[in-house]
């Protein structure tokens, strides 16, 4: 989450706010498939970002609304809203009245202040219409006005631009163990509560032709991944990070969450080798990675899960389809961090491995998903 942003030596930097405490997420998201598990300290981070990144970090979107709930009066005009510079509009408008709301569009063309008259829209009583507005004229601005009073009134802009990324993964994310991977290594990952701040690593490995427990180890700030006699540190990390028993289930259609306040919710399927547990035994689906934000993992797909008190999981939207088989993640350092790697990739400068070769870590940031 950034908090602050500036510039410094031609690069933007953001000051970013990655994990809450743990009273903060005990008390605020609460779920039994994220288990007991919270942040071990609050941390944060400095992000150095080239100017010309900016662009390629994802889709850039626009929403907001002129009315939101609103008591309108007859004739009133919303305030100006930008509508230059997007592929991709549509409006939201709806009302509480019992009676039908006609809304009409205007365009100020060139910022002069000029308004035009566009189109019209009748919305049934107590009703909702989507107004595609790929058809409307070039302009500067836009607003909204109703023909009669009304009451909870919503007007709600949508923008998007057009999504020319390619489905191909790009090559930072080699070495990360597919679906039908059998040689892997991986284990479950916390940020450790010491004073260095170390990620704390129960090392798997399946290098034997079975799954084994190679260890604990630790990564430390200068990126050198090392066993650790550790007895008490790994326990807390066993005890705190161990993955959930609660999984979830598929059909022929779809992936079936059910949340433990009642709710069913349906994603999308996937691959079907996800259908079966890998190597390494279950896989970590929730976690919070960002300050009260969870990465909800389910068959090769990264969700955003908000909080409970912020939607939950009504609110979860995708943020990419990896199809591989990761094993844990968690954020360290303003890191993001995946397990769950497979013995082949030996030249992606992401992945961190022992000197032993038996634990090997994958380091980028969230935003490289």
């Amino acid at each position: 989450m950034v908090s602050d942003s500036t510039q410094w030596k031609g690069r933007i930097v953001f000051a970013c706010n990655d994990l809450a405490n743990e009273e903060q997420a005990i008390k605020l998201n609460p779920r039994e498939i994220r288990g007991k598990l919270y942040p071990s300290i609050s941390h944060s981070n400095l992000w150095f970002v080239e100017p010309d990144r900016i662009d390629d970090l994802g889709v850039p979107i626009g929403c907001g609304s002129v009315w939101m709930n609103d008591v309108v009066e007859a004739n009133q005009s919303s305030d100006a809203y930008q509508f230059a510079g997007w592929d991709k509009r549509i409006l939201h408008l709806s009302h509480e009245t019992r009676a039908a709301v006609e809304f009409a569009l205007e365009f100020d063309a060139d910022g002069s202040g000029k308004w035009i008259p566009w189109k019209s829209v009748m919305v049934p009583a107590k009703g909702y219409v989507p107004l595609s507005l790929d058809e409307a004229p070039n302009a500067e601005w836009v607003r909204v006005r109703i023909d009669r009073k009304a009451d909870g009134v919503t007007a709600a802009f949508h923008y998007s631009n057009d999504d020319d990324r390619s489905p191909a993964p790009t090559q930072i994310f080699d070495g990360l163990a597919l679906p039908e991977d059998k040689l892997v290594t991986g284990g479950i990952v916390r940020m450790q509560a010491a004073a260095t701040a170390p990620l704390g690593l129960i090392a798997s490995d399946t290098s034997g032709g079975q799954l084994q427990k190679v260890g604990y180890y630790e990564l430390d700030a200068e990126l050198n991944l090392r066993s650790v006699d550790d007895a008490q540190a790994a326990a807390v990390l066993q005890e705190v990070a161990e993955i959930p028993s609660v999984r979830l289930t598929a059909d022929t259609a779809s992936i079936l969450y059910i949340d433990e306040e009642g709710p069913r919710y349906r994603l999308p399927r996937g691959r079907e080798a996800f259908d079966d547990e890998g190597p390494l035994g279950p896989s970590r689906i929730d976690r919070e990675i960002v300050r009260e934000r969870n990465v909800f993992n389910a068959y090769g797909t990264f969700y955003e899960l908000p909080y409970r008190n912020a939607g939950g999981f009504s609110l979860i939207r995708p943020i990419a389809t990896h199809n591989r088989r990761i094993k844990d993640y968690c954020s360290w350092r303003g890191l993001f961090v995946m397990t769950g790697i497979d013995h082949e990739t030996q030249d992606n400068e992401r992945i961190i491995r022992s000197k032993d070769r038996r634990a090997a870590v994958w380091l980028g940031v969230i935003d490289d998903l």
